[in-house]
């Protein structure tokens, strides 16, 4: 029985209750960033601790994908969300609770875990609540939802602490948890498990996942594409604007940011058009072109001029809106029952990519300087990758879009 048939709840609700679980831990998940001094003094921790803190977020995110997008391909939707959402306040709790630094790491972790079942969970609702061709518009709603927690969560949040202090910052974060978890238990109704399920059968489900040929690939070249945003828009490109584009203090972290907010606006817009176009690799193969040959352009050739890196920034922003429509056209060619998993997939190796190529980024530019090359040099090189592999990425989705229209969109899809 589908999520909506069994919670006979208005699907909008639910997919409106979803983006706001997704908002929510966007907001969790950016918070240390207007704390840091307050959880360095509090736990007298330095800055490689605080980074430890802030990275293993990432890790519990990651490493829950498969198991949790297999859970909500089988197992009833409302108890999950109920103890995912816990699982983000209960990790929050040690930051106010306990004096321990090792307790507040574990609870970041726990909070990842719980996180990654934001993004999850809207697979599952609105595959399940609405016709397979909506996936792409109704995840880009939804994204952009989520994306106006960094993008505006940040100066609110740090009025609130510094004004009431701290701990009532952190409160008011498990409060509106607290909130949710309310709502979740209100409107969705009890379920019933999809079921009997085995440990067998989920190993199963895993394997038809992790075995697709083309699920992996898609999802391989999804994440040669994330660079633009997890590479450059999130740490390398606010130093890139200073040190080699002469941008002051504040104004180059400014236009980076402006990539946030094409990503934001474009992404249910990005949706809409490739859904009518019906050409998801066409697409796909634009994006991976428009980022790869325009960071190069960045890279090199960009002058520093406020109105064209605004622009370039507003371009790249546009096209790293890819993964929305790139994770339905991975989770196609799963069978039904797991295209939750499938999504969960090949939203799992777009984080990992994020950490390629914050690794690679890091080692080629201190390579680089250790070899005698300047700074500013050594950084042009170093953020090559970055474009490199976006248009690697692009010929294959433009290999795969041709594949697909000479078989006459029979590229062995799974019913």
């Amino acid at each position: 029985m589908s999520t909506s048939q069994e919670n006979k709840v208005n699907p909008i609700l639910l997919w409106a209750i979803g983006s706001v679980f997704l908002l929510y831990q966007y907001i969790v998940r950016v918070a240390p960033s207007v704390m840091i001094t307050d959880i360095q003094n509090r736990f007298q921790v330095d800055s490689a601790a605080f980074g430890q803190f802030s990275g293993v977020y990432y890790i519990g995110y990651s490493l829950a994908h498969v198991p949790i997008g297999i859970m909500l391909d089988r197992f009833a939707l409302k108890k999950q969300m109920l103890a995912y959402v816990s699982l983000v306040i209960l990790g929050i709790a040690p930051i106010v609770f306990s004096d321990s630094w090792s307790m507040v790491v574990i609870g970041r972790l726990i909070t990842g875990i719980g996180s990654s079942a934001a993004i999850l969970g809207l697979f599952k609702i609105v595959s399940s609540c609405f016709a397979h061709n909506k996936f792409s518009q109704m995840i880009g709603y939804s994204v952009t939802i989520g994306l106006m927690g960094p993008l505006y969560a940040g100066a609110p949040l740090n009025l609130i602490k510094n004004t009431f202090g701290f701990d009532y910052a952190v409160n008011l974060l498990m409060i509106l948890g607290a909130v949710l978890f309310g709502l979740i238990s209100v409107l969705f109704k009890n379920e019933t498990n999809n079921s009997e399920v085995s440990v067998k059968d989920m190993i199963n489900d895993a394997k038809t996942v992790l075995l697709n040929k083309y699920v992996i690939n898609i999802s391989i070249m999804l994440g040669l594409m994330v660079g633009v945003i997890e590479g450059f828009a999130d740490i390398w490109g606010p130093l890139f604007m200073k040190n080699v584009k002469s941008f002051g203090e504040y104004e180059g972290p400014a236009l980076v940011s402006v990539v946030y907010v094409a990503i934001c606006a474009f992404t249910p817009i990005l949706g809409i058009l490739t859904e009518k176009m019906g050409k998801y690799f066409l697409m796909l193969a634009i994006c991976a072109f428009m980022m790869g040959f325009g960071m190069l352009y960045v890279i090199f050739l960009m002058p520093t001029n406020q109105f064209i890196a605004g622009f370039m920034m507003v371009m790249l922003g546009c096209a790293a809106s890819y993964q929305v429509i790139g994770i339905y056209k991975a989770s196609e060619y799963a069978p039904e029952k797991s295209r939750t998993l499938a999504a969960s997939v090949a939203n799992m190796m777009i984080m990992i990519f994020g950490y390629v190529f914050h690794s690679i980024i890091g080692q080629a530019i201190t390579s680089l300087q250790a070899g005698g090359m300047m700074e500013a040099e050594a950084m042009q090189w170093g953020l090559t990758i970055i474009p490199g592999l976006s248009i690697i990425a692009g010929v294959v989705m433009l290999v795969l879009n041709g594949m697909e229209v000479s078989s006459n969109n029979k590229i062995v899809k799974a019913q």
